[in-house]
């Protein structure tokens, strides 16, 4: 009895140093994406970064359209940088919080004004990827 009890051990430990245990990418992946595509205006990319359970209750052109009013993509904004304020996993899915250092330029100005914004990510992984979506902080 004691012999199988160390060879359940002993495979158990293998696989667990051998790296066969499934493990994901960091979140801040789904961060980083979510921050190259908004800066560069790419609403598809942030539709589709989005989990499926989000997908399917709204379509492609829908969420588009919606995105006319979203003051961080107003023409000249920009995410400058951000910093994980907060970061929290567990399995599959993933919570971070963000402080993003947004760029705007007034009306009419040439001189920029930075702004700091706290925004929570809620992220999924799914079909290999981390879906990131945003909510309030």
């Amino acid at each position: 009895m004691a012999g199988l009890l160390l060879t359940i051990v002993c495979v158990i430990f293998i696989i667990l140093t051998s790296g066969c245990v499934h493990t994901h990418p960091d979140p801040e992946t789904g961060v980083k994406a979510w921050v190259t595509a908004v800066n560069d205006r790419n609403y598809a990319v942030v539709y589709n970064l989005a989990p499926l359970a989000i997908r399917s209750q709204m379509p492609l052109e829908d969420f588009t359209k919606a995105q006319e009013n979203n003051p961080l993509l107003a023409s000249g904004n920009s995410i400058e940088s951000y910093t994980i304020t907060n970061k929290s996993v567990s399995g599959d899915t993933a919570e971070l919080t963000a402080q993003l250092v947004l760029v705007s330029y007034a009306s009419g100005s040439s001189i920029p004004q930075k702004y700091i914004l706290y925004i929570k990510f809620v992220e999924y992984f799914e079909n290999g990827a981390w879906k990131v979506w945003t909510t309030q902080p």
